[in-house]
C-alpha cells in the first residue's frame, strides 16, 4: 500500500474534496451572514508569510450546530480558505498572465512554502538565500513588493510582482544544458510502380540519414539511392562530424561538408569549416522557392551544381517547395517534373531571385578549406574561402569574401541597406580568374519591400561578362566552358485585397550567350467566399526549348466541417483535364482523400485515391490510380526515425533533428505529449522521442492528461527543457498508480454517518467530510492511516474497514467497500 499520493487534473480524490471545501465555504459564509451565527469578528495582526490568513472569526458553535455544520470544521477554517498540508498541483499566475502547472507545497497552516522549482515554473527569479532544502521560505523578504494570494478554491496561486522579480535576463549559451550519447537513424522511403500498355516501370527511392550524438558532437551521414527500371544510382549528399562552441558562437564542422556563409557557388568539399553558430547568431534564409503545376501525379526532382538535392513525389495541381537543402545558396536550381504519363516539364530558378526576405544577422567570420568533391570529368582542387560580415548603423550591412585554389581565384563584396522605410536593396559584385587567364566579373541589384500592408514587391537583376566563369566552369578539364548565362532578370508582387482577393505575379528572364533566351511566369489568384474558396495558378514558359510551357489551374473548394470537396480544371498546352476530389479525416492524424478526372485530349478518364496517416510510432502514405483502360500507378511513402540509447530503441512519426530528446512516462504506453515536432505517443515502455528540440531556447513538453489511465496520478504534466545544440535530453515525467476507495461508513447502531462529519487521521489532520448516505472518498496514505470521526455531538469513532491486498482490476475511478465507525 502506497504511503503518500500525487495528484493529477485526473484525481477523482482531488475533485472530491475541492467540491466539498467549496461547500463547506459556502456553508460558513452562510453562518457569516446570519447574526446569530457568531458572536464577534475580530481582524488578526498581519501575518507577514504570504498565504496566512488575515482575519480570524469566532464562531458560535451552538449556532453552527443549528445550521447542521459541525464544529471541528469552524475551528479548522476560522482563518478563511486554505490549501491542504502537503505537495498540490496549482495553476500559476505572474502579472495576470498564466504560466502553467507546478507543484506548490504547503505547511500544516495551508501557507506557502516557496520553492526554487515553483519559482522557475512561474518565470521569477530565485533568491540567493532560497535552496531546495530551506523550510517554508518568506518570498517577500526577498522582494517586499510582491503580493501572492492562494485560490484554494480554485488550486491557484496569483504572483504579482515588482519587474526585477521576473526572470528576464538574457540567458547566456553556456547556461544550457548539454551532453547525452545517442544514435539515429532517419528514413523517407519511396516506391513508385506503373503499369502501361508498354510494359511496368518501377522507382523507388531511399533517403536516409544516420547520426550519433555524443558530449556536444554531432555525426550525421546523408544519402539518397534511387532506382529506376533496375538502374540504381547512390548519391552521397554529406557525411561530417560538428560541434558547437557556445562561448564562441561559432561551429565546427569536418568531413563532406557543403560551405556556409560563403558568396561563392562551390559544391561540396573534403574539409573543414568553420561558420557562426546559427541559433546563436541567425543568418538570413535563402528564401529558394520552387513552385509550379503538376499536371498528374507526379515525381519532382531538383538539383544544383550537379547533385541531387530533393526528390519527392507531387499531387496533381499547383505547388510551392521552400526550406530545400541547398548545396549553395549562390547557385541556380534546376527542376524536372516527370507526370505520371512519362511527359517532362523542366525550368530553372535563378540564384538571383533567393534572399527575398531582406536583411538578415550580420555574419561572423566563416572560414572553410578542403579538396572539392569530384563530378563528372572536372578536376578536384584544394581551395580555401573566407567571408566575413560586418554592420554601420541600423541601415547598413556589409560583408566581403575570398576564393582561393589553383584553378580558380575569386573575390566578392555585398551590400544591403534600406535607403527608404519599408524599402531593402542590396549590391552584390564578384570578380573571379580562371586557368587559361579567363577573368570576368558578376554584379548583381536587387530591391524589394517589407510593408506590412496588402502590396510587397521584388526585383533582381544579375549581369555576367563573357569572361566570367564559376569555379564548376573553371574546373571542367577543357577548360573552355562558356559562363552560363549572361543577364538574369527576377520580379514578383504579391497584393491582397478584402474585395478582390490575393493575387501574386512572378517573371524571370535568363539571357545566355550565343543561346536562345529563356523566360517564365507565374502568377496566382486566391478568393475566398461564403461557402467556397476559388483559387487560379497558371505558368509560362518561353523559349529554350522547354516543354509544359502553357499551364492553368483552376479550382474551387467547397468545406464540409472537416471534410471538403473539390472541383478543378487543368490546362496545359491545349489540353484540358477536369476532375472533382473528395478529402475527409479520420482519428487523430489520419486523412484520405478520392479523386477522378477525365483528359479531354486523349479521351480518357482516371481515378485517384490517397491516405496518409500518423499511426504512432511512423508516418505512412499510400496513393493508388489509374489511368484509361490500361494504365495504373501504386505508390507507397514512409518516413520516420529511430533512436538508440541506454533505455533501448524508440520509434518516432517524425525526421530526429541535430538536438533531440527522450521522454518516459513510467511504463505507461500510448500516452500521448505535445512537442515542437508534433503529438507523439509513448510505446510499451512508456518512452517517445522529442525529435526536435529548439537549440539555445526554451521548449515545453507536456502531457495530454485525457490520454492517462485513470488510476494513474502524475506530478506535473508539463517540463520545460533549455538545451544546447548537439544535446540529448532525457525527460522523466514522475508517475503513480494510485488506490482510491469510495467508503459507506455507518455508525454502531446502523445509522449512516451522519453528513458533513470530518474525518482526521492519526496526526489530526483533516482527510475528508461524509457526504450523503456517509460517503467519502479515500485514497494514497489515507488507506494506511487509522482515521477518526468527529460527530456533531462531540464525540469521537474510529473508522474501520478491511481491503484486498491489491485493488481490482476492475476498478476505474475507485474501488467500494463498507467501513463502521466504532467507539
Amino acid at each position: 500500500m502506497a504511503n503518500g499520493s500525487s495528484v493529477s487534473t485526473r484525481d477523482l480524490g482531488r475533485y472530491t474534496r475541492r467540491g466539498t471545501m467549496c461547500l463547506l465555504m459556502c456553508l460558513l459564509s452562510f453562518a457569516l451572514s446570519t447574526r446569530a451565527a457568531f458572536s464577534s469578528i475580530a481582524p488578526a495582526p498581519a501575518d507577514p508569510h504570504p498565504g496566512t490568513q488575515a482575519d480570524s472569526i469566532e464562531f458560535d458553535a451552538g449556532a453552527l450546530s443549528k445550521l447542521g455544520i459541525d464544529t471541528s470544521l469552524a475551528r479548522r477554517f476560522a482563518d478563511a480558505p486554505r490549501f491542504l498540508p502537503g505537495v498540490v498541483p496549482v495553476q500559476i499566475s505572474v502579472n495576470g498572465r498564466k504560466k502553467g502547472r507546478a507543484d506548490a507545497r504547503f505547511d500544516d497552516n495551508g501557507r506557502l512554502c516557496v520553492s526554487p522549482a515553483l519559482l522557475r515554473a512561474a518565470g521569477l527569479v530565485v533568491p540567493p538565500a532560497l535552496r531546495d532544502d530551506t523550510p517554508c521560505y518568506d518570498y517577500r523578504s526577498a522582494f517586499a513588493q510582491a503580493v501572492v494570494t492562494l485560490h484554494p478554491e480554485k488550486a491557484a496561486i496569483d504572483f504579482v510582482v515588482p519587474t526585477d522579480a521576473l526572470a528576464t535576463a538574457t540567458r547566456r549559451a553556456t547556461d544550457y544544458a548539454t551532453g547525452g550519447v545517442a544514435g539515429l537513424l532517419n528514413y523517407d522511403l519511396l516506391s513508385m510502380s506503373a503499369r502501361n500498355p508498354g510494359g511496368t516501370s518501377q522507382y523507388w527511392q531511399a533517403a536516409t540519414e544516420l547520426g550519433v550524438n555524443a558530449s556536444g558532437w554531432i555525426v550525421r551521414s546523408r544519402q539518397i539511392a534511387t532506382s529506376q527500371d533496375g538502374r540504381t544510382r547512390f548519391d552521397h549528399q554529406s557525411a561530417y562530424a560538428q560541434r558547437t562552441f557556445a562561448a564562441h558562437e561559432t561551429v565546427l564542422q569536418a568531413g563532406q561538408i557543403n560551405p556556409q556563409s560563403t558568396p561563392f557557388a562551390i559544391g561540396s568539399l573534403y574539409g573543414v569549416q568553420l561558420f557562426p553558430e546559427e541559433a546563436l547568431v541567425a543568418p538570413p534564409e535563402s528564401g529558394a522557392v520552387v513552385s509550379g503545376i503538376a499536371r498528374t501525379q507526379a515525381r519532382i526532382e531538383v538539383r544544383q551544381l550537379g547533385a541531387l538535392i530533393y526528390s519527392s513525389q507531387l499531387p496533381p495541381g499547383p505547388f510551392a517547395l521552400r526550406a530545400l537543402p541547398l548545396v549553395s545558396g549562390n547557385a541556380d536550381l534546376d527542376v524536372t517534373i516527370v507526370e505520371e504519363d512519362g511527359d517532362r516539364q523542366h525550368f530553372v530558378v535563378p540564384a538571383a531571385s533567393f534572399n527575398r526576405s531582406g536583411f538578415g544577422a550580420v555574419q561572423g567570420l566563416s572560414f572553410a578549406a578542403g579538396r572539392l568533391e569530384g563530378a563528372g570529368d572536372g578536376q578536384t582542387p584544394w581551395l580555401a574561402t573566407v567571408s566575413r560580415g560586418w554592420q554601420f548603423g541600423q541601415r547598413v550591412n556589409v560583408s566581403a569574401g575570398l576564393l582561393a585554389s589553383a584553378p580558380y581565384q575569386a573575390g566578392a563584396v555585398s551590400a544591403e541597406f534600406a535607403p527608404l522605410l519599408g524599402i531593402q536593396a542590396a549590391t552584390r559584385l564578384w570578380l573571379a580568374r580562371a586557368t587559361g587567364g579567363a577573368t570576368g566579373a558578376q554584379a548583381a541589384v536587387s530591391l524589394n519591400s517589407a510593408w506590412e500592408g496588402n502590396f510587397n514587391f521584388y526585383a533582381s537583376v544579375n549581369q555576367r561578362t563573357a569572361g566570367y566563369r564559376d569555379l564548376a566552369d573553371a574546373i571542367q578539364e577543357d577548360g573552355q566552358a562558356a559562363p552560363s548565362f549572361r543577364t538574369q532578370y527576377s520580379a514578383g508582387v504579391n497584393w491582397n485585397t478584402s474585395v478582390l482577393g490575393y493575387f501574386t505575379l512572378g517573371y524571370t528572364r535568363t539571357e545566355q550567350f550565343g543561346a536562345s533566351n529563356m523566360q517564365r511566369v507565374t502568377g496566382a489568384w486566391t478568393r475566398a467566399f461564403k461557402r467556397a474558396a476559388v483559387s487560379l495558378n497558371l505558368a509560362k514558359s518561353i523559349g529554350g526549348g522547354t516543354p509544359g510551357g502553357d499551364q492553368l489551374y483552376l479550382s474551387v473548394n467547397v468545406p464540409l466541417g472537416k471534410r471538403s470537396v473539390t472541383t478543378y480544371a487543368n490546362l496545359s498546352d491545349g489540353a484540358a483535364r477536369f476532375g472533382s476530389r473528395y478529402a475527409d479525416q479520420f482519428g487523430r492524424t489520419g486523412r484520405y482523400s478520392v479523386a477522378a478526372d477525365y483528359d479531354n485530349a486523349r479521351r480518357t478518364a482516371s481515378a485517384r485515391a490517397t491516405l496518409s496517416a500518423v499511426p504512432r510510432y511512423t508516418q505512412v502514405g499510400v496513393t493508388a490510380s489509374t489511368y484509361g483502360a490500361a494504365s495504373s500507378s501504386f505508390t507507397a511513402n514512409l518516413r520516420g526515425g529511430v533512436v538508440g540509447y541506454g533505455g533501448g530503441v524508440v520509434l518516432s512519426p517524425y525526421e530526429v533533428r541535430d538536438t533531440f530528446g527522450v521522454a518516459t512516462i513510467g511504463k505507461q504506453p500510448d500516452i500521448e505529449l505535445s512537442t515542437p515536432s508534433g503529438p507523439v505517443w509513448t510505446d510499451p515502455r512508456g518512452h517517445a522521442v522529442l525529435a526536435s528540440l529548439p537549440a539555445y531556447s526554451s521548449a515545453r513538453i507536456m502531457i495530454n492528461t485525457k490520454t492517462l489511465p485513470r488510476n494513474v496520478d502524475l506530478k506535473n504534466s508539463v517540463q520545460e527543457v533549455d538545451v544546447a545544440r548537439g544535446s540529448v535530453s532525457q525527460l522523466d515525467f514522475s508517475v503513480q498508480q494510485t488506490r482510491r476507495v469510495l467508503l459507506t461508513a455507518r455508525l454502531a447502531n446502523g445509522e449512516p454517518l451522519p453528513k458533513l462529519t470530518t474525518v482526521i487521521d492519526s496526526g489530526d489532520q483533516f482527510v475528508a467530510v461524509a457526504g450523503e448516505d456517509g460517503r467519502l472518498i479515500l485514497e494514497g496514505a489515507a488507506l494506511s492511516s487509522s482515521l477518526r470521526a468527529e460527530l456533531p455531538d462531540g464525540t469521537v469513532c474510529r473508522l474501520t474497514y478491511t481491503l484486498t491486498d491489491t485493488p481490482s482490476k476492475q476498478a476505474r475511478f475507485y474501488e467500494r467497500a463498507d467501513a463502521q465507525c466504532v467507539a
